[in-house]
């Protein structure tokens, strides 16, 4: 395998290289990397796995500032989608009330991240 990307792994060495050299944001690298290495792989979810498991223990548990505005970014386009969904007249009125709570706690989700967000290091 190492001979068939040869070229591209030099690229993927050099761009982490120069990501880190022009003090790009660790979170940032990692998941261009995750990407790639899934790009490189064929696995379709590799970049969505490590992405989801840096939000879930690096915003929660150690609160940093850049993960916590990935999980904002995430949230937010969520709530968009389920919002568009809702002016659709694809569903039911109880599919469409399901949709109306779920706004709603998408809505508390999302001033819980900005609180935590400005009170983050």
């Amino acid at each position: 395998m190492a001979e068939k990307f040869y070229g591209t792994l030099q690229t993927l060495k050099q761009k982490m290289r120069d990501d880190i050299n022009l003090a790009k944001n660790p979170y940032d690298i990692l998941l261009d990397m995750a990407k790639s290495i899934g790009k490189i792989t064929g696995e379709d979810n590799f970049y969505t796995e490590i992405r989801e498991n840096i939000i879930s223990i690096y915003s929660h548990v150690f609160n940093e500032k850049r993960v916590l505005e990935l999980e904002l970014e995430e949230v937010t386009a969520r709530r968009k989608r389920i919002a568009a969904a809702l002016n659709s007249d694809n569903f039911s009125d109880d599919d469409k009330n399901r949709m109306k709570f779920a706004l709603t706690r998408h809505d508390a989700e999302i001033e819980r991240l900005k609180a935590e967000l400005a009170s983050s290091h």
